[in-house]
């Protein structure tokens, strides 16, 4: 796991938190609110690099979401995705 990005986040959780049109239709799609987001936020699973100052984490299970880190230090997120496995019946 990226310690430093996971700090950066942190830092940057003390702004509220930003949403691209995207970000928030899945987010109410998936029944996730931001405290869920928080959590992984504040402790991913993994994280991966997708560019300069923007992670895409994985949080338990099949959560995943992009965010960015502006300058001004407030967070973005750009997308989220959980439970993207189709299940057969």
């Amino acid at each position: 796991m990226n310690r430093e990005a996971v700090e950066k986040i942190n830092a940057a959780l003390s702004n509220p938190i930003q949403y691209t049109e995207k970000a928030a239709r899945d987010m109410k799609k998936a029944h996730f609110d931001e405290e869920m987001l928080k959590k992984i936020l504040t402790s991913p699973r993994k994280v991966e690099e997708s560019g300069e100052n923007t992670y895409i984490l994985h949080g338990d299970k099949t959560a995943k979401v992009k965010v960015e880190i502006t300058q001004d230090t407030s967070l973005i997120v750009h997308w989220f995705e959980y439970n993207k496995v189709a299940f057969v019946f």
